[in-house]
Parts: structure tokens; sequence; C-alpha cells
């Protein structure tokens, strides 16, 4: 008879005698439903509070505003907006911003994290005095002050337009970062045909390059690769061209700008937030036994193989976890930018709440694209976390 069965019985025999309020199943279940009532109980009483103040105050509550006439212009956003449209779109172009913000500091972090956390362990007594100087320097400074330092720097200290750093086609400039762009133009043919050579090249990498190995390293590497290829095929077949930006009276014209702001913002951002990853890779490296890598090296693997087959796949479980809680915090963090002027979504709020005067529906929203957006990259964090888990049998 097992341990279960035994417990079981002795319940039964205990209900039985003692009666049911002693038994431990029972008052757990009684305790559960009283915690549920209690919260009930707490969100009605604030929730009628709430619909008493509005009738007194003579408040109008609901979302009816979202499609209405936006009125007010937004000086940079990554989708098409005008002053015509309505204050639903205008969210949805903070929205777009502040993904992309938040997309493009997430990549920055990343790369910049792993590599001081990395350089932080080095050999070489420079390299790993810089990089825990770094990680010292822009931790233990707020991040709304590096945001005013970037902002500052954008703005004041690159040359004007006219005289724009110049680099490969990337200008430079106090205006913003000019980058050039691919403009496409195809037709069905050209679009399907350089959709198959990116998938067979693609395929090709996967298969014959990488070795079938299924990391999430590899299917980044394959995606990458695919997209060039069907770039280059579209740029051969003539159905997309490189438009580059221009210097033309007393303004840019071509290519693709970004603003002081998001360059500020997004620098900002990424510094600050690789310090802590830096911290976490570090402590994840320390964590490997170092008799791991004493047989990597047995096994006569250089350093860098050793850290990049031995090392840092046993690093990782114990490094993504905190980097799943450093990623929300950039992302949270991303609402700062109304300090230096970017239009990201909480700006577009606060727009949208003085306009409308609807602050409890704009906060609301705000609350809820806010946790919709972090459910979401603790939802991915915590299915690679469970791939990269120890799989015992």
């Amino acid at each position: 008879m097992t341990i279960q069965k035994i417990e079981n019985i002795r319940e039964v025999e205990t209900t039985r005698t003692v009666g049911i309020w002693w038994n431990r199943r029972f008052r757990a279940s009684i305790q559960q439903v009283i915690v549920i009532l209690c919260l009930v109980a707490v969100v009605w009483f604030f929730a009628s509070n709430a619909a008493v103040n509005i009738d007194r105050q003579k408040l109008n509550f609901g979302f009816d505003f979202l499609w209405r006439e936006a009125g007010f212009g937004i000086g940079e956003s990554l989708v098409a907006y005008s002053s015509q449209n309505s204050f639903a779109w205008a969210f949805v172009v903070g929205l777009a911003n502040t993904v992309g913000v938040s997309l493009g500091a997430l990549i920055l972090t990343t790369v910049i994290g792993f590599a001081v956390g990395i350089g932080s362990l080095s050999m070489n007594t420079a390299v790993r005095r810089v990089c825990l100087t770094y990680v010292a320097m822009f931790r233990n400074v707020p991040l709304l002050l590096q945001l005013y330092l970037w902002y500052s720097i954008a703005t004041g200290l690159l040359p004007a337009p006219a005289g724009a750093w110049n680099f490969l086609g990337i200008y430079v400039s106090r205006v913003g970062v000019y980058l050039p762009v691919v403009t496409f133009s195809p037709t069905p043919i050209s679009a399907l045909t350089s959709l198959a050579v990116a998938g067979a090249v693609s395929l090709g990498v996967w298969w014959f390059i990488l070795q079938r190995n299924l990391s999430l390293m590899v299917v980044l590497s394959a995606a990458a690769i695919a997209a060039v290829a069907w770039i280059a095929t579209m740029l051969v077949a003539g159905d997309a061209v490189i438009d580059l930006p221009v210097w033309q009276k007393f303004r840019f014209n071509g290519g693709m700008k970004f603003s002081p702001e998001f360059c500020a913002l997004l620098l900002g951002l990424s510094v600050y937030t690789a310090s802590f990853v830096a911290e976490i890779v570090r402590a994840g490296i320390v964590a490997v036994k170092k008799g791991q890598k004493e047989a990597a090296q047995a096994l006569g693997l250089t350093s860098g193989q050793t850290m990049r087959y031995v090392v840092v796949p046993q690093a990782a479980r114990v490094i993504i976890p905190p980097l799943t809680s450093q990623y929300l915090n950039l992302v949270k963090n991303s609402s700062l930018g109304v300090a230096i002027g970017y239009p990201d979504f909480v700006s577009i709020g606060n727009t949208t709440l003085n306009i409308t005067g609807r602050a409890i529906e704009c906060v609301a929203i705000m609350m809820a694209v806010y946790l919709a957006l972090s459910l979401t990259i603790s939802a991915l964090m915590n299915i690679y976390n469970k791939k990269m888990a120890l799989r015992t049998r």
C-alpha cells in the first residue's frame, strides 16, 4: 500500500471521528473561498466608489473617444499618421514607436551585455578593467540622467547637418541619423522567385553549414541569411533600389531618418540595461564548474570553443531567468522617453488624456498595453528557458 493511500484512509477516518471541519482539504478549500471573496469585496468597493465619484462630478466614462479625430500631430512615427486619424490610431502609432525602440534596445543590450560580461572575466587586465568600470559607471547612475546626457550629446555636440559625419552612406548629425534604405516595387513573379531563393538559401545554411542544429542562434542566423538573399535577389531583378540619403538645399533627402530623441533613448536603454546584463552573464559563467572548462581544454578545445560549446550553454540556464527580468525592465523603462520628447506610447497617452480629459480610460489603456507587452516577453523567454533546461529520464 502506497503512502498516498495510507494518508487518504487516515483523512477519511479522521473525518468520520472528529467531523468534517478538521479535514485538511476541506479547511484549505474554505480558506481559498474566503480569500477570493475578500478580493471580490475589495474590487467591488473601489469600483463602486469610483462610479459614485464619476457620477458626482458628472464625468463621462467610456472608450467612445477613441474613434474621434485626434487633431494633433506626432513628430516621429514608424507607421503612417496624420492629425485627421483617430485617437485609436494615435495609440497604435505610439505603440509602434515603443515596440520599435524597445526591440532595437533589446538587441543592443544583449550584444553589449554579453560582450562586457565575458570581457569582465578576460585574462587581459586592460580589457577586464574597462568592462568592470563600464558596469560600475552605468549601473549606478539613474537612467533618466543618462537619457538627458545622451540627448544633450545628440543635439549639442554632434556636427551640423551640412557637416554631418559620413560613413558608408550613413550620415550622423545633430538633427538625427540618416541611413540608406531599400525600397521595393515587386511584381508577383519576382516576389515569388525571391522568396523561393531565400528559402533555398536558408535551408542550405540550416542543413549543410550549421549541421542541423536547431538552437536559437542557428534559427536567427538562417533567418538573417535568408533575408539578405531575398533582398539581393530583388536588387538583381531590378524590383528594388537602394535609396541613399543626400544633402540638398539645407536638408537631407532620401534614406531613413532616426531622430535625436530616438537615438538618445535607444542608446540610453541599451547602455544602462547592458550593465546589469553584463553582471548576470558574469555570474552565470562563474557558476559553471571549473572542471567543465578543464575537461574541454583537455579535449583540445581552444578558449573560444570552450566558451561557445561548453561554458555558455551551461551558463545560459543560470542567465535566462534574471535576463528575463532585465528585458521586462527595459520595455517598461522605455516610457521615460517622454522626458526627452520621444513620442512613445506614454507620450501619446498623456496627450490624449489632456485633450479628452478621460484620465481613467487613458491610464487603463496604457497599463493594459504594458501588461500585455511584459506577459508576451515573459512567455517567450519561458519557452526558451524550457528549451535550455536539463532533461532527465
